[in-house]
């Protein structure tokens, strides 16, 4: 079996990366359209949606991670040539996806004592649980999206999840504008609006993805959605196995941020803004890498696929080589230019 250089690892690292972690980087942008947006309706609906957006941060994190196991399994049945099992495999994980959502539905909202544990200012409670509960709808259909999004990413077709997260992004803004200040007939909803916003953003893209992949060439071939599979415990197991270690560290991550930011909501409303400001700087440069490493695990699960430990090695060590010398640019542009953010958000 042919090996592949160095070079061409991180060539094709580059090429996957960059759609992926644009990707990443509109869908934080839609966080920061709403917390810019948020502000616009004063200082304590943009405490709310931090606050609410803390903690549904951490929710999605955690269904992030659980699901990032798919682009591995999915690329290495690709490099095995053996794209037959990739439709029954996608159908077990739609199945994990709807029970994930529906538990999250669940939890998302009944979170009205979380605020008396750490204290929320109870001007901000009220907007919060509003924020909350809204929102919620989008957490039924955000583990049917990652899935179909990372289906297509496993196969190596990441200009997709691209288009489909510029899609997200374009819609976020008018369903914000028109659902929050009330325009086009319908009632000024506020932070309420901002939260029903982002769940019919997140169903529209998990629809179009979904028409993507029974219709576009690339995927129609792999005859997905022909049939309705029994739950296979043993294949979500498998998935379980890989995505859950995934989604505690990931969870352990954003929570430890998100944990400040409620225990920040003791603090005035001044305070939390400019907390939240903080944080979604830091949260939107954390889409780089973290674009970048699926795009790693795609090239690993690749060559795990053809069976090459050498280029599963050469993969995963330029990966993370590239990673190390991006991040290091992104710290110094925090480091220089913090002023300049900061305009970006509020003009307090």
């Amino acid at each position: 079996m042919q090996q592949q250089s160095k070079k061409y690892h991180l060539q094709q690292t580059i090429k996957l990366s960059i759609p992926l972690v644009i990707s990443q980087l509109t869908v934080m942008m839609i966080g920061v359209v709403d917390t810019i947006m948020a502000g616009r309706l004063g200082t304590i609906p943009l405490a709310a949606v931090s606050i609410g957006g803390a903690i549904w941060a951490i929710g999605v994190m955690f269904v992030l991670g659980i699901l990032m196991a798919t682009p591995p399994l999915i690329s290495e049945l690709d490099g095995a040539g053996n794209k037959a099992k990739i439709a029954a495999l996608v159908r077990q994980l739609l199945w994990l996806a709807l029970i994930i959502g529906v538990i999250f539905f669940i939890i998302l909202r009944n979170l009205s004592p979380l605020f008396s544990l750490f204290g929320t200012r109870l001007e901000v409670v009220p907007y919060a649980i509003e924020y909350l509960h809204a929102i919620s709808w989008g957490i039924l259909s955000f583990p049917i999206f990652l899935v179909f999004r990372y289906v297509a990413d496993g196969l190596s077709h990441t200009r997709m999840t691209m288009y489909i997260s510029f899609l997200g992004l374009a819609l976020n803004i008018p369903f914000n504008y028109v659902l929050m200040f009330g325009k086009l007939g319908f009632p000024a909803l506020g932070v309420a609006g901002c939260g029903y916003a982002s769940a019919l953003v997140i169903l529209i893209q998990a629809t179009v993805f979904g028409l993507v992949l029974a219709k576009h060439r690339w995927f129609k071939p792999l005859h997905i959605f022909v049939q309705i599979d029994r739950i296979d415990r043993q294949t979500i197991a498998k998935v379980l196995a890989i995505g859950l270690p995934i989604g505690m560290a990931l969870f352990a991550e954003g929570g430890f941020f998100s944990v400040v930011t409620m225990l920040a909501s003791q603090l005035s409303p001044e305070t939390i803004a400019a907390h939240q400001i903080s944080l979604n700087v830091a949260s939107v440069l954390f889409m780089v890498p973290l674009g970048m490493s699926m795009a790693i695990t795609i090239r690993v699960g690749n060559a795990l696929g053809r069976k090459s430990a050498t280029d599963t090695r050469r993969a995963g060590m330029m990966g993370i080589a590239l990673i190390f010398v991006v991040q290091i640019f992104l710290a110094g542009f925090i480091f220089s230019f913090p002023g300049l953010i900061v305009k970006l958000y509020t003009r307090d």
